[in-house]
């Protein structure tokens, strides 16, 4: 299969779990303070990656598996693609 095929499916599929992921947030009550921390933290552990990379491979070397190194620095480059920015300064 193309890699454009496969990037275009990728796209779509995301844009339909971010889309779920706004849809639920929507209905989440953020009035309420222990919703709007559980967001507030989730979204700042989320950004991580792309915004302190240098923190997130120091938190990476401390404790998780040699797989989960893969795995941040796959998704480090996934997102890195998607936003166009390198996720190293």
């Amino acid at each position: 299969m193309p890699r454009p095929v496969l990037g275009g499916a990728g796209m779509v599929l995301f844009g339909s779990v971010a889309a779920g992921g706004i849809r639920t947030l929507a209905g989440a009550g953020l009035g309420h303070g222990e919703n709007a921390t559980i967001v507030a933290v989730s979204l700042a552990a989320g950004m991580i990656p792309v915004t302190a990379p240098e923190f997130a491979r120091s938190c990476l070397s401390l404790r998780l598996p040699r797989t989960a190194h893969r795995s941040w620095h796959a998704t480090s480059h996934t997102l890195t693609r998607a936003v166009g920015t390198p996720a190293h300064t």
